[in-house]
């Protein structure tokens, strides 16, 4: 963290001093430059270039996350692109700049926590927006699905409600992320043991595979998204425990894989499948951080979730079958509220995440909602979701076999090895 920089109050000079000061301003102002960066531990006083050198050496130019005025309000469809079709936001420009201070501003590796961060999720086509007017048909029915959706478990009781509102009460006085993250575990979310009957995972602070993390082609490098790292994450049981799928679907799972350590269908470490859910948790207690720093964290979580499923999408569009559908819920939140988002990709490059509640957690009839809908997410991603990569898996796996047994068939003579390259070509699309 930069350290605040106490100006002492300049002592009286003669004009003719002054007037000596205002001419030579090079030396006025590496002076001060110099004795300014003297004050910090980095080093960067040691260098070659002099303290006024770094201080008017040109910065690359970041872009401003600005709405254009040809861009579409939310919602708005292009019917060049059908029914439903959402008008992709155009590429952020680079205008110039008319501000060059800040640490934020120049930073080559700038996490969630920097200010500039949102132009790097901008950069690499994932948009956040809060509240829109509208949502594509087949997103806005999920979204209601999930909020009207009544539960068949009970829900709590009174004594435990009023238990909840007392813990929530505590945290804050004070509170870390480890607090919040145990008031979740207790009072909002299954256990992990009830999760994995009906097929769930949940994988806590693990880094996302790198391959999974959102890079647009030919931005600056600069401009890179943060390795997704999120502090809950949901998805399927993997091969090291007792997972929803079976042998054959494993199998099917590999045709994903594109080269060494691109393995798509496992999410990190922990062999996670087919994330749908990241949580991102703050302590407003005192502990760095905020929800702004949670949705930012939140929009690289989604896209990760998002290409770990697409490139199953993939093949089943190769192969002419149907698509499963690829949306990501994540939630970002503190002590006080939560937001929940959902993110979806509208067109072949950008990523889309739209807040669709909020709550104040200490209000009892919207920690009660809080509590059905997430139950509600994980009851679609063990069932209808889960129902489906099962189906898709089955076809791509009766896909492959189909063209095994073509290349298995008895070969025609030499003159006839058209055919033949035709199928090696075939199978060699599904190794």
């Amino acid at each position: 963290m930069t350290p605040e920089i106490q100006h002492s109050r300049p002592a009286k000079c003669s004009y003719a001093s002054f007037f000596d000061e205002r001419h030579s301003p090079r030396a006025f102002l590496e002076t001060r430059v110099s004795r300014w960066l003297d004050s910090f531990d980095s080093g960067v006083s040691s260098r070659s270039e002099s303290g006024l050198d770094l201080l008017v050496r040109p910065f690359p130019d970041i872009p401003t996350h600005k709405r254009a005025r040809s861009a579409p309000e939310v919602g708005q469809h292009d019917n060049r692109q059908g029914a439903g079709a959402l008008l992709p936001p155009p590429t952020p420009s680079i205008p110039s700049r008319t501000r060059q201070s800040g640490r934020s501003n120049v930073s080559n590796s700038a996490g969630p926590l920097d200010s500039a961060y949102r132009e790097h999720l901008n950069w690499n086509g994932i948009r956040i927006e809060s509240l829109p007017n509208s949502l594509p048909a087949h997103v806005a029915a999920h979204v209601a699905n999930i909020q009207s959706r009544e539960r068949e478990s009970p829900e709590p009781d009174p004594a435990a409600i009023a238990a909840y509102l007392q813990d929530r009460k505590a945290l804050d006085e004070k509170c870390n992320e480890g607090d919040v993250t145990g008031s979740m575990t207790t009072w909002v979310l299954p256990s992990k043991q009830e999760i994995s009957q009906r097929g769930l995972d949940r994988a806590d602070g693990l880094l996302m595979s790198l391959h999974l993390t959102p890079v647009r082609p030919g931005i600056p490098p600069a401009m890179k998204v943060s390795q997704p790292k999120p502090d809950l994450l949901y998805g399927y049981q993997g091969d090291l425990g007792p997972s929803p799928f079976n042998q054959s679907q494993l199998i099917a799972q590999m045709q994903m894989d594109t080269g060494p350590g691109q393995a798509f269908a496992n999410t990190n470490s922990q062999r996670l499948r087919f994330p749908f859910f990241a949580l991102e948790l703050k302590g407003d207690g005192g502990t760095f951080g905020s929800l702004w720093v949670a949705t930012n964290q939140c929009g690289g979580d989604a896209a990760a979730c998002f290409n770990a499923t697409a490139r199953l999408n993939e093949l089943l569009t190769a192969a002419n079958q149907p698509m499963v559908d690829n949306l990501t819920y994540c939630i970002a939140m503190d002590n006080r509220y939560a937001q929940l988002y959902v993110s979806w990709k509208a067109d072949l490059l950008d990523y889309y995440m739209y807040e669709v509640r909020a709550y104040v957690l200490s209000r009892e009839d919207e920690y009660k909602d809080f509590r059905r809908h997430i139950r509600n997410i994980l009851d679609w991603g063990s069932d209808q979701r889960l129902a489906q990569i099962k189906q898709s898996l089955d076809v791509l796996l009766e896909e492959s076999r189909k063209e095994t047994a073509k290349a298995a068939k008895p070969r025609s003579p030499p003159s006839a090895s058209g055919s033949s390259s035709g199928s090696l070509s075939k199978r060699q699309r599904f190794n």
